[in-house]
């Protein structure tokens, strides 16, 4: 269930009546309340920053040209789109674990898709044992229009070297809803 924050108001330094709109269907909420009443169990919700993702027609159209690009240098598209991922400023993490964690770390990490990607820095052993710097890459699915939009620049800059044509960048703008659609007065 989705909900936006309505207020907070602080009872003490350790207590907090929180009060959300809903977003979604009221009667979903209702329902959860219910049954979690009725069942005597606690209501658990998370909490986050909302953010601007990529467009899915960007999307669409960066796998449209990543697709025809591989078959033009006969190249996995997945390989393609691995090795863009990671010129995009702002799409890793780094990571310090101890090595025996890290493989299990490694498979949940890319597990979440196939441009989520961990690579191995450094090793460093010390007393309390081996640990490995990891550089973790997110997918394009975790992107926001400007990351979308590198990554957007990248595969047409690929593309266009290789003859495959392309959007002309206003279209593009577009396509990802960098720009505003809306006619604007001159006048």
């Amino acid at each position: 269930m989705k909900a936006v924050l309505k207020s907070v108001i602080p009872i003490d330094t350790m207590k907090y009546v929180i009060e959300f709109s809903s977003v979604d269907d009221a009667n979903m909420f209702r329902a959860i309340f219910a049954t979690a009443q009725e069942k005597a169990q606690k209501i658990i919700s998370s909490f986050g920053i909302a953010t601007k993702r990529r467009s899915l027609s960007a999307n669409a159209y960066a796998w449209a040209l990543m697709n025809q690009l591989a078959a033009k240098i006969n190249r996995p598209v997945l390989d393609i789109y691995r090795d863009l991922i990671r010129d995009i400023g702002g799409s890793s993490a780094l990571v310090t674990l101890c090595a025996d964690a890290a493989k299990a770390f490694k498979n949940g990490w890319e597990s979440k898709g196939e441009g989520w990607q961990v690579h191995k820095l450094d090793e460093m052993t010390t007393p309390q044992g081996t640990f490995y710097n990891l550089q973790c890459w997110y997918g394009s699915s975790q992107f926001d229009p400007s990351q979308m939009h590198r990554l957007i620049e990248l595969i047409v800059q690929e593309c266009q070297q290789q003859g495959i044509p392309t959007m002309t960048p206003e279209e593009i703008a577009k396509l990802k809803g960098l720009t505003d659609d809306a006619p604007t007065d001159t006048q």
